[in-house]
């Protein structure tokens, strides 16, 4: 019956640790959707307009 207990124990960690990992996974994420927003009309796409220069 000990067996239900090893799960238990490693999924307290695993919480802390999915805190570590999307902490600076969400902040990069939002610092590159802010800087490629801001770089848009330099891309060759232009999806913000078409605008080249």
């Amino acid at each position: 019956m000990s067996n239900t207990t090893v799960p238990n124990a490693p999924q307290a960690n695993s919480d802390s640790m999915v805190g570590y990992v999307l902490g600076p996974f969400f902040l990069i994420t939002l610092v590159g959707v802010v800087v490629a927003v801001k770089w848009v009309p330099f891309w060759p796409s232009g999806l913000r307009g078409g605008d080249t220069g």
